[in-house]
């Protein structure tokens, strides 16, 4: 097993974020030297280029990428650990940790976020993104306690993993295929759609 420091993510996290090593260092510290240095010793400890340098910054590789998007997430969890452990030291307030799909960022899903926060402002909130399958894998885990997803029915998904699960609609929406004129759209369906170069929001 690979041995990796925490704070070596931290500072792997902090060339991404910023875009270079020299803007990154000040934020952390360090020289930029003492920086190029540990995120070298960190690549040679998992095999893997982490960042492309050139002269212009730090640009992440397609496996870096990849690799400090879970990252990211370890440190999220690892410090809202740390958050619960102070917390269960005194009277701590209740927590609730909602997981929604990637495109519910804005829109309805962030407004009954908050409508619930005002609604209960003692209530501490964690907000977790995923798609179905992840937020499916995290309910499984424990690691949130409620979705909101997009599906015909939720329980399509999830409920073989975990058992049976409580589920309500809170809206619906309209999904539309927009494509040049001409292209016959009357009935149109997911496997008229196959070979079809799309165009989505990310």
């Amino acid at each position: 097993m690979v041995s990796i420091e925490f704070k070596q993510l931290r500072y792997a996290l902090a060339v991404l974020d910023h875009g270079s090593f020299a803007r990154a260092a000040p934020q952390l510290g360090l020289e930029t030297s003492a920086l190029c240095r540990r995120i070298t010793d960190l690549e040679v400890r998992l095999g893997v280029q982490l960042f492309e340098r050139s002269a212009r910054g730090a640009a992440p590789t397609p496996a870096g990428l990849a690799y400090l998007k879970e990252a990211r997430e370890v440190l999220m969890r690892l410090d809202r650990a740390g958050d619960h452990a102070r917390r269960s030291s005194r009277n701590a307030p209740p927590e609730l940790t909602v997981g929604f799909i990637w495109s519910f960022a804005r829109g309805q899903a962030a407004r009954v976020i908050a409508a619930f926060g005002k609604e209960a402002p003692d209530v501490v909130i964690y907000l977790v993104e995923d798609g179905p399958m992840g937020l499916a894998q995290r309910l499984t885990r424990g690691e949130i306690d409620i979705c909101i997803t997009a599906t015909p029915d939720p329980s399509d998904i999830v409920a073989e993993r975990i058992g049976t699960l409580q589920q309500r609609r809170l809206w619906t929406e309209d999904l539309y295929a927009v494509a040049p004129r001409g292209t016959p759209l009357e009935s149109c369906s997911w496997d008229d759609l196959v070979d079809r170069t799309l165009l989505t929001c990310h």
